[in-house]
């Protein structure tokens, strides 16, 4: 599974209903088991646990105030990739997060083990967490430590890694594909893009700027609209939505293209 993909799926776990939110955690507790532990040998030792790689992370944070359906949450996928060399397999291991600098607005990391989605050598993890308004925020800089623990509670080698707002914060193009599109509307308004209001010329389209004036066309042979926005410096935004019906159209994908037709 691909991050991209990877990243769809977790972003799939938020409804459709903007009036509801459940968030299926992207990890499962990591259960030991001492006694049925067989401990794995390097030689004649008994093989330690290295310390993971950290490789992608991408942050979200929230855009509304506590209470607000899924709008107030703040969301973090990161990928850990465990060594070639390591004679454990990511199914035999858990992992601990431990924040030791900075401040969480809420706890992110489960206090327990966990273990992700395997793909291969690569461990992949969705934390969410009740994040807030912009306006209630700081800025987001994480120092963390992972490290790895086996069924016998045994603790591996630690690595330290930062999560900078900054750095990782997704931009709309890659935070918004799988999203309701009138919760990602909101946002995509919240980050200063205006909609690009075009009367239509198919009746139809007319009566579906009603809801969305930014709406420029729809497919006739498939549920597939086009929406458009600018900001004051002529750059344009792109927003590909799929759906029946317009209250429930979902973002397909994000491009930072004009409507050239326009």
């Amino acid at each position: 599974m691909h991050l991209e993909k990877f990243l769809l799926s977790a972003l799939l776990t938020w409804p459709l209903l903007s009036h509801a939110c459940l968030f299926a955690p992207g990890y499962k507790p990591f259960k030991p088991a001492v006694a049925s532990f067989q401990a794995k040998l390097d030689g004649d030792r008994i093989a330690p646990l290295p310390a993971p790689r950290v490789g992608a992370i991408r942050l979200r944070r929230g855009t509304a105030s506590p209470g607000s359906s899924c709008d107030d949450a703040g969301s973090l996928v990161l990928e850990l990739h465990w060594p070639e060399f390591s004679v454990y397999k990511l199914k035999d291991i858990g992992f601990y997060f431990r924040v030791v600098g900075g401040k969480q607005p809420d706890r992110i990391f489960p206090r327990g083990p966990v273990t992700g989605t395997i793909d291969g050598r690569t461990a992949r993890f969705f934390f969410a967490w009740i994040d807030g308004h912009p306006s209630a925020q700081t800025p987001l800089k994480l120092d963390v430590e992972v490290f790895a623990v086996n069924k016998a509670r045994r603790t591996g080698a630690v690595r330290r890694f930062r999560i900078d707002e900054a750095v990782h914060k997704a931009d709309l193009a890659e935070s918004l594909p799988g999203t309701e599109y009138r919760a990602a509307r909101t946002k995509i308004v919240a980050a200063g893009w205006q909609p690009d209001y075009r009367k239509a010329t198919m009746e139809w389209n007319r009566l579906l700027q009603e809801w969305y004036p930014e709406l420029h066309d729809c497919a006739s042979d498939r549920p597939v609209c086009a929406m458009f926005f600018r900001r004051e410096q002529g750059s344009c935004l792109k927003v590909v939505v799929r759906g029946e019906v317009p209250a429930l159209y979902w973002v397909d994908h994000v491009a930072r293209e004009c409507d050239e037709a326009g």
